[in-house]
């Protein structure tokens, strides 16, 4: 059975969010986007959320809006809202 991408990349996601995984393996482990855009853009956010986590430990409201912009790009790579 093939793997979807998304999916394998929403997980990821998720363990990075839940402290199961780091940002370093999730990026080793990222799924090949072969043109797919928006898996392209979970992956760059995946970059600044792991330059971030100075600014995220000082300031909670940061804090709190980046973890809902990863949240979002997992419910939009499983298509539970829309992509816009």
């Amino acid at each position: 059975m093939k793997t979807n991408p998304r999916e394998s990349a929403a997980t990821l996601i998720e363990k990075v969010l839940t402290g199961e995984t780091t940002s370093f393996v999730a990026r080793d482990s990222w799924p090949q986007s072969k043109g797919d855009h928006l898996l392209d853009q979970a992956y760059h956010q995946l970059f600044h959320f792991e330059d971030d986590t100075d600014i995220r430990t000082r300031d909670p409201k940061y804090l709190e809006w980046q973890t809902a912009l990863m949240r979002k790009f997992v419910m939009q790579l499983r298509g539970e809202v829309d992509v816009s």
